[in-house]
């Protein structure tokens, strides 16, 4: 088994020792309840707290966005968050497939957005990644 960075005090080898002893069905379940809060904190750092109005992609184009105006691909659970005046608009997928991040390279370059995909989704931390788009 790996060894993770951690700084050795007794809380965090009981902290580890804890998870060890839940069944295993409910050992990622407890850590993603664990960090969920940290990393939406995190989160909001980086990217702005959740906007006002229509969580849509397309305000990222300055549109207003409509019902039915659809997704990007691989989209759950997304949000719209707004930082400074930029709006970033995160997706929480709970994985991607080859062709869906090929979908999703093809609908930034068409739409002049950057793209991030990363581990640090706080929805259902350990099940889901988090895919950031932005505008260029």
């Amino acid at each position: 088994m790996p060894e993770f960075k951690g700084d050795g005090s007794p809380e965090y080898r009981a902290a580890v020792a804890a998870l060890k002893r839940l069944p295993e069905r409910l050992r990622l379940d407890a850590a993603a309840a664990a960090t969920t809060d940290y990393l939406k904190d995190i989160s909001e750092i980086r990217y702005g707290k959740s906007g006002r109005g229509r969580t849509s992609w397309r305000r990222l184009l300055g549109e207003k966005g409509a019902p039915g105006d659809g997704y990007l691909p691989g989209d759950d659970h997304v949000e719209l968050l707004i930082k400074d005046g930029a709006l970033t608009y995160v997706s929480h997928p709970y994985g991607l497939t080859l062709e869906t991040m090929r979908e999703i390279v093809r609908k930034a370059d068409e739409h002049s957005l950057e793209v991030q995909i990363d581990a640090g989704s706080w929805y259902y931390p350990l099940h889901t990644v988090q895919v950031i788009y932005s505008k260029r």
